[in-house]
């Protein structure tokens, strides 16, 4: 699975484009896509889709969001870590550019300014 997230939000299956229904889920999605690996609580995820004063419904809503993207884009690639979700092993572009800025960083860092 390939999501880019850094720019309009793309997902790729065996290269082909996966469609991701509902403005809530790619909003999900791409907050899981920017935390790369790191879980995402379901607070963070609340306060994402609907501010700083969530409906009494938050809890339930944001489970269904959470279907509704397993069933784009299939089991495993969501998963339930505790109170949050998180990704499973995918290629996020927000995580290359994390670990080329950071190797970029470590490259000056060291006087290797060509790096």
């Amino acid at each position: 699975m390939e999501l880019g997230v850094l720019g309009p939000l793309q997902v790729r299956q065996h290269g082909l484009p996966v469609a991701v229904p509902g403005a809530k889920p790619r909003a999900i999605l791409t907050m899981l896509g920017l935390h790369g690996g790191s879980v995402v609580s379901a607070d963070t995820l609340a306060e994402l889709l609907w501010g700083a004063r969530p409906p009494r419904t938050a809890a339930k809503a944001l489970q269904t969001h959470i279907s509704s993207l397993r069933r784009a884009l299939g089991d495993g690639f969501v998963l339930t870590e505790g109170s949050g979700w998180t990704l499973s092993t995918t290629d996020i572009d927000a995580t290359r550019h994390k670990v080329a800025a950071r190797l970029g960083r470590d490259a000056i860092a060291a006087g290797d300014a060509g790096q």
